[in-house]
């Protein structure tokens, strides 16, 4: 099978991704160059005086996120407050596929159980240095 017509679109979706990243680099660039120096350096200061109140909130979050989840897990049950819900999910059930299919060739009977979801596409990047 010739796969060359979709690997041009592979290489097209990657010049229109990059594409889409230089022109977010542009825009910012641009609305940072309408900025006069004093107010960047305002700003800068008054996002500083604010990452270290968000760095001890986030601590605090996933603190009390971990002891929830420890909780809902340990009753077994799902916990709803004023405006969150701990949803207790049971763990999945996996199976050892390879050993199944082995086992089914004596017991044809166990591929009626089978299910076989549709196939679907993920993009990923393609690891090449650029540099």
């Amino acid at each position: 099978m010739n796969d060359n017509f979709i690997v041009e679109k592979l290489n097209r979706l990657a010049e229109l991704n990059d594409a889409y990243g230089r022109l977010a680099i542009e825009k910012e660039q641009n609305i940072n160059s309408l900025i006069p120096a004093e107010l960047k350096a305002q700003i800068e200061f008054t996002e500083g005086t604010y990452k270290e109140a968000a760095g001890e909130l986030n601590f605090q979050i996933e603190a009390l996120q971990s002891e929830i989840s420890e909780y809902v897990v340990s009753i077994g049950a799902t916990v709803t407050g004023e405006s969150i819900m701990a949803v207790y999910n049971k763990g999945r059930v996996t199976w050892d596929n390879k050993g199944l299919e082995g086992y089914s060739v004596a017991h044809p009977e166990l591929l009626s159980l089978r299910k076989v979801g549709n196939p679907y596409v993920t993009f990923r990047s393609v690891g090449h240095d650029k540099g």
